[in-house]
């Protein structure tokens, strides 16, 4: 099964947000893990999401190894065409403008799929303030710290 994984779920699995307690950081190593063992993590084709990725994970944590592992290995990783852009910004549903802009790239990911590919999030308040959009476009999200969003 494909996911899509926001950038705040690699950062939390390494302990990048102070406010995420180790029960949080231990949710999302653990669905990263899960993905490396049995998922497809999706990203957009032209690299703004790994670049993401990378630019906010230190060279030495575990995500950025496991990410260098999912790069690896055959299948782990797909590249999906989010070819419609404007202004230099993905485009996406007028009902999902309630996500920072930022996140638009994450979204439009999971939109490439039928039906969309799940979104993981770890601490990020976007989607939680965007559910009724993120419900009309059919992206579920799947909150992997739901007390500290």
């Amino acid at each position: 099964m494909a996911a899509v994984v926001d950038t705040n779920v690699w950062v939390v699995a390494n302990g990048g947000h102070s406010h995420a307690p180790v029960e949080c950081q231990q949710r999302c190593a653990a669905a990263l893990e899960n993905l490396r063992a049995g998922g497809v993590l999706a990203v957009d084709e032209r690299f703004e999401i790994l670049g993401e990725y990378y630019s906010e994970l230190p060279q030495d944590s575990f995500s950025y190894r496991l990410l260098n592992l999912l790069q690896r290995q055959a299948g782990k990783l797909e590249y999906r065409p989010c070819s419609r852009y404007e202004d230099g910004n993905i485009v996406v549903p007028a009902c999902l403008h309630g996500l920072d802009r930022d996140d638009w790239k994450f979204a439009a990911v999971s939109l490439t799929y039928d039906p969309p590919a799940p979104v993981l999030n770890a601490v990020d308040t976007d989607w939680q303030e965007c559910g009724e959009g993120c419900a009309e476009a059919g992206i579920t999200v799947q909150e992997l710290c739901p007390a500290h969003v």
